[in-house]
């Protein structure tokens, strides 16, 4: 299946809409400290950005099939110098409403340096706009932001199940 993509003004364009208009969250524990924004689903922020939901939507479908769908919450991510998200699991256990955990990078990559996102212990390739994802149970991880700002999308993806 062909990759489709965000489009470099499409990236840019969520930065300054969440850099402008919304406040970060700094979230700071054991294991993380970054920025973030979230849209629940079935909340008003998901009604005042539904065009950008259905985007994030549709791009999924395009990558993975129209059985796949956005669900739960997208989480606009900001890193700075010094901030990371150490090795974790999304869910120790397959038990909530995603079959996937997916994602997208915002920043152009000479926009920071370090903030690398491993899978499995891999860096991962970094390609902006592109949407990746990993399973729910796999360990991954942001290393520390040695420089500059990273933007990127987290989000959970269904599945629903093929009737015969």
């Amino acid at each position: 299946m062909e990759n489709f993509k965000l489009t470099e003004d499409y990236c840019n364009n969520i930065i300054k809409v969440f850099s402008e208009k919304e406040t970060m969250e700094t979230l700071l524990s054991h294991n993380r400290l970054y920025k973030r924004f979230i849209i629940i689903e079935n909340s008003e922020l998901k009604d005042k950005y539904e065009w950008f939901w259905n985007d994030i939507d549709n791009l999924i479908k395009n990558n993975l099939g129209n059985n796949h769908y956005l669900s739960i919450w997208i989480i606009i991510l900001k890193y700075e110098k010094g901030d990371y998200f150490k090795k974790h699991q999304d869910r120790v256990t397959q038990d909530d409403d995603r079959y996937l955990s997916g994602g997208i990078e915002l920043s152009d990559k000479n926009d920071f340096e370090g903030a690398n996102y491993v899978v499995k212990n891999k860096v991962m390739e970094f390609e902006r706009g592109k949407l990746s994802t990993h399973g729910v149970t796999e360990m991954h991880e942001i290393t520390e932001c040695k420089n500059g700002t990273r933007w990127s999308l987290h989000f959970g993806i269904n599945k629903q199940n093929d009737l015969i």
